[in-house]
């Protein structure tokens, strides 16, 4: 689900807002996976935007830490890229900033750090089982006040989502007659 979760900018995405329940459906017993807790989503937080480093590195991230000092630039204007000033309810939530390889939740997450590209690969196509109309339905549904904000978000998560094809699944983009 890191896929999934890296697309929808989902940076609060630790274990404590997972659950998993062994369940008995038509004779058939399986594991679900749930998850809970869905404020650090599409560039919000709990209770303002995300921060300009969400997504890009850990709350704590020691490899950064490091980067930075040995390197006297700041990365701060590259990742505030996503900030949209003119439109207030819109979130740091971009694709110009986006990478897919690289993306990191708020906190670390020890089953995204034992992920396999297989695991990235089934998240990319949930991922690109989202159509233009599925996603403009879905943000259509979030009622956004100010519909500068609402397209914006479809543009965003369709641009995503493209980029997260073109990583992990290149043979669909490659199969693909609009391409």
């Amino acid at each position: 689900m890191w896929t999934v979760n890296a697309w929808l900018h989902n940076d609060d995405c630790s274990s404590r807002n997972t659950l998993d329940m062994w369940v008995t459906e038509n004779g058939r017993s399986f594991v679900r996976h749930y998850f809970l807790d869905f404020s650090g989503t599409l560039g919000a937080a709990s209770v303002t935007k995300h921060s300009y480093r969400s997504g890009h590195e850990y709350l704590v991230d020691y490899g950064v830490a490091t980067w930075s000092l040995v390197t006297p630039r700041s990365r701060a204007p590259a990742m505030g890229a996503g900030c949209r000033p003119e439109i207030p309810s819109y979130g740091f939530f971009d694709s110009a900033t986006f990478d897919p390889e690289s993306w990191r939740p708020f906190l670390p997450n020890a089953a995204f750090d034992a992920r396999t590209e297989r695991d990235i690969r089934w998240g990319a196509r949930i991922v690109a089982g989202f159509d233009e109309a599925l996603i403009r339905a879905a943000v259509k549904r979030g009622k956004c006040y100010d519909p500068r904000a609402e397209e914006l978000l479809v543009k965003t998560l369709l641009e995503r989502r493209d980029m997260i094809v073109r990583e992990w699944l290149p043979e669909t983009t490659a199969a693909s007659p609009s391409k």
